[in-house]
């Protein structure tokens, strides 16, 4: 498991997590820090598939 850079925006954390050693699988999982200091996963996205910002088409 690698762990990439973490972003942080209104108290949410954007974590980049890639598993697997001969198969990659690339994920982004979203956490928000409870009252009591607790992180709790709030939303898991899988990368595959994703198309990117650059391969947008306005007409879809």
């Amino acid at each position: 498991m690698t762990l990439h850079p973490t972003v942080m925006l209104d108290g949410v954390a954007f974590i980049a997590v890639t598993f697997g050693t001969k198969e990659k699988k690339n994920l982004v999982v979203f956490v928000r820090q409870e009252q009591q200091g607790l992180w709790k996963i709030i939303k898991v996205e899988d990368t595959n598939n994703y198309l990117g910002y650059h391969q947008y088409d306005p007409t879809d």
